[in-house]
C-alpha cells in the first residue's frame, strides 16, 4: 500500500511527519523592525554575535523553530582569511542528528574557499540550511571590517482590510496587505523605520474642502469681495492616512476683478499661502465692472513632496497686477483632494 497520511489518530507526529506538514518554506518569522538575527562584528576577536536587542529572533527551518531571546546574542567564530578573500555563510542548520538542547536547529558557519557563496543544502531529506548572511573577509582584515550581505527571506502573512480601516502598526516586515484596490507591503523606509509602502493601486482617500465666507459686495450681486493680496479663498484639510502619500487637488469657481486694471490669478498651494508647493495655477483675465466672472478650473497632478501626517491645501488668489478688489461668486464651485498611497 504506497499511500500514507499522518498523523495517525491518537498517535504523536514523527519528526518526518512534522517536517512534511510544516517544513514547506524556511525563513525568518515576525521580524518587526529589521533587527532579527542582526550580526554584531567585534573589533578585537574573530567571534561575532547574532541576535537583536529589541525583539526575539525567530526562524523556521524544516518546520522546526529556532529562537534567540531579545537582548541576548549567540556567538559564532569566523576565522581569519589566509591567502585570498573568503566568503562564508552564517546559517541556521537543521540536522536530525542534533539531539537534545539547543534543539534540532542551530547557528552554523558554512565555510567558503573563495569570494563566491559556498554550497549549502536547502532541501529535504536530512540536513537543511537556511542562509542568514554572507560574510566576506579579506586577508589580514579584522572581523569588524568584513562585508555582510543579507540572504534570508522573511516569512510574513497576507492581510485583507476593508476600505477606511486603519492599517495595523505592528505587522512583520514583508506582510502584504490588500485594502480595496490598493496593495501595501510592510518594509523599512530610507531611515530604517517600518512603514507601509504601496506596491499597487492608487487613491486611498477623498476629501472635500470648504470655501471661506468673505464679505459680500453689497451691490445687489451674490459675489463676495476681497482686497488682501494674497487672499485665501478656501482650504482642504487632509487628515493623517497613516501611510506616506502624495495628494492631488481640484478647485473650480467663478472669480474675477472689479476693475479692468487688475488681474487676479488663482493657485492651489500646499500648507502655506505664500511659500507652499504650488500644485496648480491659472492666470485670470481682465474684467470690467459688471461683466461676467471668469471660470477657473485648477486640476493638479499628485504633489511632488511625499507627505506624512496632516496637511492642508489652500486656494489662493494673488494679484498679477493692479490693486482693484477681487471677487468670487457662489456658483459652479468645487473643492476637493485625492490622497494617493506612495
Amino acid at each position: 500500500m504506497p499511500q500514507s497520511s499522518a498523523p495517525l489518530v491518537g498517535v504523536n507526529l514523527s519528526d518526518l511527519d512534522w517536517r512534511d506538514s510544516f517544513g514547506d518554506e524556511a525563513g525568518v518569522l515576525r521580524d518587526l523592525d529589521g533587527t532579527a538575527y542582526r550580526v554584531t562584528l567585534p573589533t578585537d576577536s574573530d567571534v561575532l554575535r547574532v541576535g537583536s536587542t529589541t525583539q526575539r529572533s525567530i526562524a523556521r527551518v524544516a518546520g522546526f523553530v529556532h529562537r534567540i531571546p531579545a537582548g541576548e546574542t549567540e556567538p559564532l567564530t569566523i576565522p581569519v582569511a589566509s591567502g585570498t578573500a573568503r566568503t562564508d555563510i552564517i546559517a541556521l542548520r537543521y540536522d536530525p542528528e542534533f539531539k537534545g538542547e539547543p534543539g534540532p536547529v542551530r547557528l552554523a558557519r558554512i565555510a567558503g574557499t573563495a569570494t563566491g557563496l559556498p554550497n549549502y543544502d536547502d532541501a529535504a531529506p536530512g540536513v537543511e540550511d537556511l542562509p542568514l548572511w554572507a560574510i566576506t573577509r579579506q586577508p589580514g582584515q579584522s572581523l569588524s571590517q568584513a562585508m555582510l550581505r543579507r540572504l534570508f527571506p522573511r516569512l510574513a502573512p497576507g492581510l485583507e482590510l476593508p476600505e477606511g480601516a486603519p492599517l495595523p502598526i505592528s505587522s512583520p516586515l514583508g506582510t502584504v496587505l490588500q485594502q480595496g484596490a490598493v496593495t501595501y507591503r510592510r518594509q523599512l523606509d530610507s531611515s530604517g523605520v517600518p512603514t507601509w509602502a504601496r506596491t499597487s493601486g492608487g487613491a486611498v482617500a477623498h476629501h472635500d474642502g470648504a470655501w471661506y465666507d468673505l464679505p459680500n459686495a453689497n451691490d445687489g450681486t451674490a459675489r463676495d469681495v476681497w482686497g488682501a493680496n494674497p487672499q485665501i479663498l478656501g482650504e482642504i484639510a487632509i487628515p493623517d492616512p497613516g501611510i506616506p502619500y502624495r495628494v492631488a487637488a481640484l478647485a473650480a469657481c467663478e472669480a474675477g476683478s472689479t476693475q479692468a486694471s487688475t488681474r487676479w490669478d488663482l493657485q492651489l498651494r500646499l500648507d502655506s499661502a505664500t511659500n507652499g508647493e504650488v500644485l496648480a495655477l491659472q492666470n485670470g483675465g481682465r474684467w470690467l465692472e459688471g461683466s461676467n466672472a471668469q471660470h477657473f478650473n485648477l486640476t493638479s497632478l499628485p504633489s511632488r513632496a511625499v507627505l506624512t501626517g496632516t496637511h492642508r491645501i489652500y486656494v489662493v488668489a494673488a494679484a498679477g497686477f493692479g490693486s482693484a478688489l477681487g471677487y468670487i461668486t457662489p456658483y459652479q464651485r468645487k473643492l476637493s483632494a485625492v490622497v494617493y498611497a506612495t
